[in-house]
């Protein structure tokens, strides 16, 4: 129903009244010569019908012979619309342009959707394929899928298998990541030890292959073999295996920082200043007029960018500069301490622990700097292998 619809308004239709003493007389003479009439209805004073717009002045004569009149309520279609809108141009014209530049806007990739990653950063994946060309704004005939998925995995060995589907103006990335074989850790021409990598006291061992000198509560010292790689059966005769275990000891850790009561820090120097930019297909068009001279050594800047009308392509880019001066500054003990804190959670955020049984922390303000002193009891793995050379 709804093409039948839409073929009726391309071809114009028009909605006449039937007068007179018999007006189901025209509705006949009109099947009969096959002139296309549908929606006839009866009202007070006729019948009202509709027809095609170049099918109408074939009505006139039928009118006539059968004694009936017919007026004209309504003309509907694209027929009309061109005529009334016939001397605007430029209604025409952009009209036409909108067309034009949306078949234009379909022939090219808009969205880079990056799916399958675990460890690796999408964002990693759309850098490396916009140097390999594909990026938004690229025409997709431009684009080899197979081309680029053999390049990919060239360029970048941490993937396994890579698709590139171009669905629309959408890039889909389908990619796996390559998963590492691990190193074989008993070769037969290799042996080694497991040695502790700090002092502490063990509260879990777990031996995968070799022979345990140490048990559950005793204390180790840093470089003490825990677990032998030369064993000894029961016949008196000795074999060399590479030790691996898993040794979970509790651990005291002292950690200190120090942070200087005065510090150079950037403070704002002036207003900030509104720069805008017209980003069309990437490239950044200016909209102020640039100033010559009078510009400050340092600042900062912030960029925000919005989508224009929704238009793919096209985006307005605004910058704020902000005058930056270099001071010294003298910190409160408060703010010293918290500065101090933060980089001790820095120090000690790539540390593995496994879970930590108490802490403690000391401060020693002082005139010309703040020292922190943390002390800390821990459990964590620390099982080291260690190769044993043979000659």
């Amino acid at each position: 129903m709804f093409l039948l619809t839409w073929l009726r308004w391309l071809r114009g239709t028009v909605t006449f009244l039937i007068t007179g003493a018999f007006p189901e007389r025209l509705v006949n003479l009109c099947i009969r010569s096959r002139l296309p009439v549908w929606g006839v209805s009866r009202r007070k004073d006729g019948l009202i019908a509709h027809t095609y717009a170049r099918q109408y002045r074939r009505l006139r004569p039928m009118a006539r012979a059968s004694r009936t009149k017919i007026r004209v309520r309504e003309r509907r279609g694209l027929p009309f619309w061109q005529y009334r809108y016939r001397h605007r141009w430029g209604l025409m014209a952009g009209g036409a342009g909108a067309v034009l530049l949306l078949i234009f806007l379909s022939t090219r990739i808009w969205i880079i959707d990056v799916r399958g990653c675990d460890k690796i950063e999408p964002r990693d994946i759309t850098s490396q394929l916009s140097a390999l060309g594909l990026r938004p704004g690229v025409a997709a005939r431009e684009i080899d899928s197979r081309l680029m998925q053999r390049q990919m995995l060239l360029l970048d060995d941490r993937l396994a298998w890579i698709a590139i589907n171009l669905v629309g103006s959408t890039a889909q990335i389908e990619v796996r990541e390559r998963v590492r074989i691990p190193e074989r850790l008993d070769p037969k021409d290799r042996a080694g030890n497991v040695v502790a990598a700090c002092d502490g006291q063990i509260k879990y061992l777990e031996v995968y292959e070799g022979q345990p000198l140490v048990r559950v509560g005793d204390t180790v010292s840093k470089g003490e073999v825990i677990v032998s790689g030369i064993m000894e059966d029961q016949y008196g005769n000795t074999q060399l295996r590479y030790a691996r275990a898993k040794v979970i000891a509790q651990v005291q850790e002292e950690q200190t920082v120090e942070v200087p009561m005065e510090q150079a820090q950037w403070v704002t120097s002036g207003d900030p200043r509104q720069r805008s930019y017209l980003s069309v297909f990437g490239r950044e068009l200016p909209l102020f007029l640039p100033v010559f001279g009078g510009e400050e050594e340092a600042f900062s800047v912030s960029r925000e960018e919005c989508s224009l009308m929704g238009i793919p392509g096209l985006s307005l880019v605004g910058e704020t500069h902000t005058p930056m001066r270099l001071e010294t500054v003298r910190l409160t003990e408060l703010q010293a301490k918290e500065a101090a804190m933060y980089q001790m959670k820095l120090m000690t955020e790539g540390d593995e622990v496994l879970s930590i049984v108490r802490r403690t922390a000391s401060s020693d303000p002082r005139e010309n700097c703040y020292r922190l002193t943390e002390h800390r009891i821990v459990e964590k793995d620390i099982a080291v292998e260690a190769e044993i050379f043979l000659n």
